[in-house]
């Protein structure tokens, strides 16, 4: 039976220039996908009732009534929002913990609230608009 000889036994200097493009552009695609270290200025609560902005950087804590009378108590300080509390069987609006960073969200599915950090935009921070 015959062997079949590789093609060649070393790389090339043009298989370095492949491998070293490919790391490359992994690398910067990597780098453009990680979210920003941007403190948001503004807290955006979504209920049952409406839509409601409120600053970050203003201390308050306040109650918001979503669906089947599921009352959540929301606290916003040091420049975080957090749920204290909540009438949610599962409470893991509660176990989110604080949120503090543009994008992310604290959600409570059976009130149909939903909290979320605004970027620097004004008006809130939005992908896109649909309807």
């Amino acid at each position: 039976m015959r062997k079949i000889k590789p093609l060649r036994e070393k790389p090339l200097f043009g298989d370095y220039i492949v491998i070293a493009a490919v790391v490359l552009a992994a690398a910067l695609s990597f780098l453009l996908t990680l979210p920003g270290n941007k403190a948001g200025n503004t807290v955006n609560i979504t209920s049952p009732g409406g839509v409601s902005v409120r600053s970050l950087f203003e201390d308050a804590e306040f109650c918001v009534e979503g669906a089947d009378g599921i009352v959540m108590t929301v606290v916003i300080e040091d420049g975080s929002v957090f749920a204290a509390d909540s009438g949610c069987p599962d409470r893991l609006c509660v176990n989110k913990g604080k949120i503090d960073r543009p994008g992310e969200t604290i959600v409570c599915l059976p009130g149909h609230i939903i909290i979320s950090i605004g970027g620097e935009k004004e008006g809130g921070d939005y992908d896109c608009v649909a309807g």
